[in-house]
């Protein structure tokens, strides 16, 4: 969800970890951005979709309405993202040529925010890449 309200300089991203949701200032945009979960299974990825339902806003008013509720009326619009799951729920990193060139690190299972760090970092061992400084 978009919420119209320009961040402050400096501000934070908050995580709410037992909603598997983030608040983050967009600050080139000038708006929060507020990301939660919203369990819907079966989805096709490669279907259009017709962007936010009912249902989705209301889910992210409620668990937007919990932490920060001076913040709901300003939820001006939002966008849908579909997660890959995989079958064991673990994120699924893997060469896919031989010399390991080509490397898949995905399947984050709705939780790319948090693994996103670990998960690339285990990309990088797989390609061989010299740590970051």
């Amino acid at each position: 969800m978009h919420i119209e309200q320009a961040p402050r300089e400096g501000e934070p991203c908050v995580v709410f970890e037992e909603e598997d949701a983030f608040l983050l200032p967009v600050t080139h945009r000038g708006h929060l951005l507020f990301s939660y979960t919203f369990q819907e299974w079966d989805v096709d990825p490669d279907a259009p979709s017709l962007g936010l339902s009912a249902s989705h806003v209301d889910r992210a008013q409620e668990v937007l309405g919990r932490y920060a509720p001076q913040l709901v009326s300003q939820c001006s619009s939002g966008r849908v993202f579909c997660d890959a799951y995989s079958p064991d729920r673990q994120p699924v990193i893997r060469a896919l040529d031989d010399a390991a060139r080509i490397v898949f690190a995905g399947a984050a299972n709705g939780s790319g925010y948090r693994l996103g760090p670990a998960i690339a970092s285990a990309a990088a061992e797989l390609l061989d890449l010299p740590p970051a400084i």
